[in-house]
């Protein structure tokens, strides 16, 4: 029988996950790399594709040809040319250009490869994603060959995941989860019951994540390079080149108050520092905008700070220490930690696609995930599906 495994389909990467024989989620490593993660990152050549690590090391040579942050576009009418190197307007397009759901079959087709058998799967979406977003997500499946038994909510996902550990006895009554990753955030408020769990609201902008820190760092790594040389670095064509720079100085500075790296430019080599205090300061406008969305959430469920029993962390961008800072400052109390942030979305939906496919479950796995139980809201109305309680 085919397996029905969880994806949590990212801006800046993706996972793949299961249950184990014994109904513990887990997070299937790339073929390649042996990373549980996988670069969201796309090269593109005469139909062909490679997705992963080996397409952002082709952001020097050739970054024309590698797509990224395609989940951003799912609900544009874009493509991404491989001879502008970016996402155009669709219409009068040239040849040799592929849309934002072709460029994430190439993804989904890539964690399909990590495990055999795989046919059917749960897709992970942020939780205000539009419906031409949720139909875009369907499209790239389809091609993929994958079948979508239900698109979930990421922060939904996550809380299942929660639901599902041994330790979740502790974690009861009204929680936040707070899904802040590479290009989109969401925060929901939902009650834990037993292992029941009930969406109440959530909140969000799919235009705020950790690529928007990357390029804040950017600029300031292109303002300390023409300060040195009398020259700014040359953006126009090697900004993806500089974002993943970015991305590496912000994990930096997430464990030290400053990081010295050496800047490739115009002008040769240069050695500049950027220290924590500056990053944050350059990332106060985006801060100010996941307070605003936190305390939108919480109006919309009626509730105070003191009535959230725990603040639930998910996504990479949540181990930068102002927003964790930010979190506590709101919440009255340090949100939960403990929990692989990185991984939480892709274990919740293998969890709930098993709740979405007992019957091929053996006895272990049953009864592991029998108890976790899920009830959504709804951000945005896609019809009406009737089916059986249990599909498979």
């Amino acid at each position: 029988m085919s397996k029905i495994i969880g994806i949590d389909l990212g801006t800046t990467f993706s996972a793949i996950a299961q249950l184990d024989d014994l109904g513990n989620p887990e997070v299937l490593a790339s073929t390649d790399t042996n990373k549980k993660i996988t670069a969201s990152a796309v090269y593109l050549k005469e139909k062909n594709a490679v997705v992963g690590d080996k397409a952002l090391d082709a952001l020097i040579a050739t970054p024309k040809n590698v797509a990224t942050e395609t989940k951003r576009q799912m609900e544009n009418d874009v493509v991404f040319s491989t001879q502008k190197g970016e996402w155009i307007d669709k219409e009068g397009a040239e040849e040799d250009c592929y849309s934002p759901a072709q460029v994430s079959s190439f993804i989904l087709g890539k964690l399909k490869g990590y495990t055999s058998d795989v046919k059917k799967a749960v897709i992970t979406v942020p939780a205000l994603f539009a419906e031409k977003a949720r139909v875009a997500t369907l499209d790239a499946a389809k091609m993929a060959g994958i079948e979508v038994i239900e698109l979930i909510n990421e922060p939904t996902a996550a809380a299942c995941y929660y639901a599902s550990l041994p330790a979740v006895k502790k974690i009861t009554g009204k929680v936040l989860v707070f899904d802040l990753g590479g290009g989109t955030f969401d925060v929901t408020v939902c009650e834990i019951e037993a292992q029941k769990v009930e969406v109440i609201t959530s909140r969000g902008d799919k235009w705020l994540g950790g690529k928007d820190f990357d390029s804040e760092l950017v600029n300031i790594m292109n303002n300390k390079y023409k300060e040195a040389t009398g020259e700014g670095l040359d953006l126009a064509n090697k900004k993806l080149e500089y974002m993943e720079k970015a991305e590496q100085i912000k994990r930096a500075l997430s464990v030290r108050e400053k990081h010295a790296e050496v800047i490739e430019g115009p002008k040769g080599p240069k050695k500049i520092e950027i220290t924590r205090s500056e990053f944050e300061q350059s990332i106060q406008t985006h801060i100010e905008k996941l307070k605003m969305l936190m305390e939108e959430a919480l109006d919309g469920s009626g509730l105070k700070p003191e009535n959230i029993s725990h603040t639930l962390l998910v996504g990479g961008s949540t181990r930068i220490p102002i927003v964790t800072k930010t979190i506590e400052s709101i919440m009255k109390k340090p949100p939960l930690k403990g929990v692989n942030v990185d991984e939480a979305v892709a274990a919740g939906a293998a969890v709930y696609a098993g709740l979405k496919s007992k019957r091929s479950l053996n006895e272990a796995q049953k009864q592991a995930i029998e108890k976790v139980k899920m009830q959504d809201v709804c951000n945005f109305y896609m019809g009406t599906l009737i089916q059986e309680d249990d599909p498979v």
